[in-house]
């Protein structure tokens, strides 16, 4: 059998943006669907389900003010402006809900 550590972010993203565009980075993380458990119901009654499953909750740790993360998709969207061109350092972090986490820091190059 085969683990992976949980979470952990598996997704790249693109380090260029461009002032008065845009930017979308779709934070991709490995999670756990649960434990496939049968609960009984009554007699002669089983219920089987994934249960226990991560709830991933993604968090901007450090980056500009014109950066958002949605914490629920993991969705990071940009609008720089042309005030913004320089090298900004973005962190974020995921969580699963039972104390692991995973973290990603990357340099954003935004150019005219």
């Amino acid at each position: 059998m085969a683990v992976a550590r949980r979470p952990m972010i598996i997704s790249q993203p693109s380090e260029q943006a461009i002032a008065g565009q845009s930017y979308a980075y779709q934070v991709l993380a490995i999670a756990s669907i649960g434990d496939l458990r049968c609960e009984s119901m009554g007699p002669r009654r089983y219920f089987s389900a994934f249960r226990d499953g991560d709830r991933l909750r993604y968090l901007l740790d450090e980056g500009p003010d014109f950066i958002e993360l949605d914490e629920k998709t993991g969705l990071l969207t940009a609008q720089p402006k042309s005030q913004d061109i320089s090298t900004h350092t973005v962190t974020l972090r995921v969580q699963n809900g039972q104390g692991d986490t995973d973290m990603q820091g990357f340099d954003l190059n935004v150019t005219p």
